[in-house]
């Protein structure tokens, strides 16, 4: 009955120091952890014929040119006076190419849900503007890049699937 007792004292003991280690685990990882929210934006890149092949990496990816001229710091600053933040922007950014596709994904990570929405189209946006001023300048030079067109379009995935957003982006390549 002794032995009972020590066991039943000793069982308790353990199961206390158990819970309150994982209320102050809890705790803890609560107070420590940020919360991080993901926006994406896709956009569309259609390669024409005569320069597909220039465009492409070898994984079938559209080549880190792209990548390059979207995190650049004349797309940034853009971004940042779009976004009304003196934040650096690109920090919170990732872009990459999607294999065998003529995607580009910008990813922005953040630990405001709205605040990840707004820098990714920013960047989004003054990406394209930037594009467009890339293609003025080399027209102006004669130096054009032949039937490379860029479109996007922002979706909610819970309001309309991607190929809707796919042939919205397609429409305004060509508006």
């Amino acid at each position: 009955e002794r032995l009972m007792k020590k066991f039943s004292r000793c069982a308790l003991i353990l199961i206390i120091v158990t819970i309150i280690s994982a209320i102050a685990g809890y705790i803890f990882e609560n107070s420590t952890i940020t919360p991080m929210y993901t926006s994406t934006a896709k956009l569309v890149v259609t390669p024409g014929a005569d320069n597909e092949a220039s465009l492409r990496a070898q994984n079938g990816a559209l080549k880190n040119d792209f990548a390059i001229v979207f995190k650049s710091d004349v797309v940034i600053s853009a971004a940042q006076k779009t976004a009304g933040t003196s934040e650096d922007i690109a920090s919170y950014l990732t872009v990459k190419a999607v294999p065998d596709s003529n995607i580009i994904e910008l990813i922005c990570t953040n630990p405001d849900q709205s605040t990840a929405k707004t820098y990714v189209d920013a960047v989004a946006k003054n990406a394209l503007k930037t594009v467009e001023r890339l293609y003025e300048m080399d027209s102006y030079k004669d130096r054009r890049i032949p039937d490379v067109s860029v479109g996007y379009a922002f979706f909610n995935p819970d309001e309309e699937s991607a190929e809707d957003a796919v042939r919205r982006a397609d429409e305004m390549m060509y508006r």
